[in-house]
């Protein structure tokens, strides 16, 4: 299923570095979910999805957490577009805003 998606993400013309992370972080997803609940990717909940979350954040910056989770988003509506899944299950997972990022030292009225 992984493959079909990065052979269609090919035919739209992603580049070959965007190519090469969404298989990365579908395959890391795939690892943890079979790792973790002995559950493919047709078979993961809500929940699992969250767990998911929970433990990339252990780990990862909040920036690289939202990637991976737009990928695994961008893969489940494509596999019930394609109507392997009846339901996608990242419907109504809450969505991981930008960070805003302001600058180390703001400078005073007196320096600008």
């Amino acid at each position: 299923m992984i493959e079909t998606f990065i052979s269609r993400l090919t035919e739209k013309g992603f580049c070959a570095s965007t190519l090469k992370g969404t298989r990365h972080g579908l395959l890391k997803y795939s690892q943890w979910l079979s790792g973790k609940y002995s559950k493919s990717i047709r078979e993961a909940s809500e929940d699992d999805l969250e767990a998911y979350i929970l433990y990339l954040k252990e780990t990862l910056s909040h920036g690289t957490v939202r990637l991976y989770l737009s990928q695994v988003r961008k893969f489940y509506r494509f596999l019930h577009q394609e109507g392997v899944l009846l339901r996608d299950p990242t419907l109504n997972l809450i969505r991981l805003k930008k960070e805003r990022l302001f600058p180390k030292d703001i400078p005073s009225e007196h320096e600008v």
